[in-house]
C-alpha cells in the first residue's frame, strides 16, 4: 500500500512540473536613448503564460511599458515609472503576436533594461512553437469623404446680341478748286511771277463718332490738272472727251462732273487711271504743292514739275489746307494757267444688325466623393 502511495506521489510531481514546464523567450539587454521607445514582438500559443521580467541596471524608473495583444491592440499588462518587474504572469487564451512597448520619457539620459520573457506551458502545448514573428507588408485603405460639386451635363441658350455692320458704300468725286489763274511775267513792276493758291480738302468725319459710327466720309485720294492757255485747254477737253467716248466714269456722271468736263479727273481721282495725253507744245509754269505741320513748312514731291500741261493722283497726303504754288519764269508774257482739282470721297452707312450668340453654362450637382488612400505598413505575423 505504502508503494502505490509513493508511485501515485510521484506521478503527480512528474505532471505537475511538466505542466509548469518555463521556456525562455528573450532574455536580453535593451538601449533606450534619451526619449526614445521601443518595441519587442514575440508569439505565443494559446493557452501559454508570458512570464514577464525586467530590471532598469541604474534602478532608475523607466517612464512606461506596456504588454499588448497586437491583434485586438488590447493591453495585457501597462505600467508606469517602473524600476523592476519580477515574473509578472499574463494568460494567454489565443494563438499570437504580441508587442512589449517600452518607453524612455527622460530627454537627458538613456536608460538600460534587462528583459527577460519566458513561456509557461499548459499541459498539451508544443514546446517547439515557434516564438520568433515574420514581417509582412499590409495595405491600410483609409477614405477621405467630402463633398464636391461635379459638372454632370451642360444647359445650352442664345444671347441676342447686336452689332454694327457695313449697309451701304457711296463714291462721290467732289470737286475742291476749279479756276484759271493768272501768273505775271518776271519784268512785271507790279506783279510778283508766282501765285500762291490755297485749297482745303473735305473733312474726314464719323457720325455720331469714330467709334461706332453710323455714317463715315472719307477721303480716299484726290487728282489734279495743270494747263497753260489755250494749248493747256485743249489737252484737257481732249481727255475728257475720251471719257466720255468710253463711257468709264459712271461715278463722275452721278456727281455732275462729267457732263461738267471733269470726267477724266474724276476717273484719276478715283482708279488712278490717266486719260490724259503727253503735254503739248507751248508756255510752261513751274508748279508745286505746300503744306505745314508743326510750324515747318514742307514741300509735296509727287506733286511737282516745270510742263505745259500735268496731272496726277495723290494718295499720300488726303487731309488739311494745302498750297498749290505757280511760278511763270517768262520774262516778258504772263501765262493763264487752267487749274482743277477733284477730291474722292467714300461715304460708308452702317446699320445695327441682330444675332445671336450660342451659349452653355455647366449643370453642376454636389456628390459626395469617397477617395482612397493607400498606405503600406509592416505587420508582425505568427511564424508557425
Amino acid at each position: 500500500m505504502k508503494q502505490l502511495l509513493l508511485l501515485f506521489v510521484c506521478s503527480f510531481a512528474v505532471h505537475v512540473g511538466y505542466g509548469q514546464q518555463l521556456l525562455d523567450v528573450a532574455d536580453l539587454t535593451l538601449k533606450l536613448s534619451a526619449g526614445e521607445e521601443k518595441d519587442l514582438y514575440y508569439s505565443f500559443d494559446a493557452s501559454d503564460q508570458i512570464v514577464f521580467g525586467f530590471q532598469e541596471v541604474d534602478r532608475k524608473p523607466l517612464k512606461s511599458m506596456a504588454i499588448v495583444e497586437e491583434a485586438s491592440g488590447s493591453v495585457k499588462y501597462e505600467d508606469y515609472e517602473v524600476t523592476q518587474v519580477q515574473a509578472k504572469t499574463i494568460p494567454v487564451y489565443k494563438r499570437g503576436v504580441y508587442k512589449f512597448h517600452f518607453v524612455n520619457a527622460s530627454l537627458l539620459k538613456g536608460k538600460v533594461c534587462k528583459i527577460h520573457i519566458q513561456r509557461q506551458l499548459a499541459p498539451g502545448s508544443r514546446p517547439d512553437f515557434n516564438t520568433s514573428v515574420r514581417w509582412v507588408e499590409k495595405a491600410d485603405t483609409t477614405y477621405n469623404v467630402y463633398t464636391k460639386k461635379v459638372v454632370t451635363g451642360y444647359r445650352e441658350y442664345e444671347v441676342p446680341k447686336t452689332r454694327r455692320v457695313l449697309a451701304q458704300v457711296d463714291t462721290a468725286v467732289v470737286p475742291v478748286l476749279s479756276r484759271v489763274e493768272r501768273v505775271h511775267s518776271q519784268m512785271n513792276p507790279d506783279h510778283p511771277s508766282y501765285s500762291l493758291i490755297n485749297f482745303s480738302l473735305p473733312v474726314n468725319a464719323a457720325e455720331p463718332n469714330l467709334l461706332v459710327p453710323y455714317r463715315t466720309t472719307e477721303v480716299v485720294s484726290w487728282a489734279y490738272s495743270l494747263g497753260v492757255g489755250d494749248s493747256g485747254q485743249a489737252w484737257y477737253k481732249d481727255a475728257n472727251k475720251k471719257a466720255a467716248a468710253k463711257g468709264a466714269v459712271k461715278v463722275g456722271v452721278a456727281a455732275g462732273l462729267a457732263t461738267g468736263g471733269a470726267g477724266a479727273l474724276a476717273i484719276l481721282a478715283i482708279e488712278g487711271v490717266s486719260l490724259f495725253s503727253n503735254p503739248p507744245s507751248g508756255d510752261n509754269c513751274l508748279f508745286s504743292v505746300l503744306f505745314s505741320r508743326n510750324g515747318q513748312n514742307y514741300a509735296l514731291t509727287t506733286v511737282a514739275g516745270n510742263s505745259v500741261a500735268a496731272s496726277g493722283q495723290v494718295t499720300a497726303l488726303k487731309q488739311g489746307t494745302l498750297t498749290l504754288k505757280l511760278v511763270n519764269d517768262n520774262a516778258i508774257d504772263a501765262i493763264n494757267v487752267d487749274v482743277n482739282i477733284v477730291a474722292c470721297v467714300v461715304t460708308k452707312l452702317y446699320k445695327d444688325e441682330a444675332y445671336t450668340v450660342k451659349k452653355s453654362e455647366p449643370i453642376e450637382e454636389v456628390k459626395t466623393i469617397k477617395e482612397p488612400k493607400v498606405a503600406m505598413r509592416k505587420v508582425p505575423m505568427l511564424m508557425d
